[in-house]
């Protein structure tokens, strides 16, 4: 299972309105871009969430934006071991 999803930081990192995002993260406008990419993505792919962090594993968009009580925008997830 994990080998069939090795393409996909790549391919996130690629996508314009992360980058746009990753330049300005404290757009509104682009973490609504980003996660709405994000949720395409999630809905391809089939999976429960994708995030994008920043360097110190801050959440800036996730596919899961819109599921009330589940987003994990502005969560700190550094703890994890990515």
């Amino acid at each position: 299972m994990v080998k069939r999803l090795e393409h996909v930081p790549p391919t996130i990192q690629l996508s314009q309105e992360v980058q746009a995002l990753l330049r300005h993260p404290d757009d509104a406008d682009r973490v609504a871009a980003a996660s709405a990419y994000l949720r395409r993505l999630s809905a391809y792919l089939g999976s429960l969430a994708i995030y994008v962090m920043n360097d110190r594993g801050v959440v800036l968009a996730s596919s899961n934006d819109r599921v009330p009580d589940d987003s994990a925008i502005g969560e700190d997830l550094s703890f994890r071991p990515y």
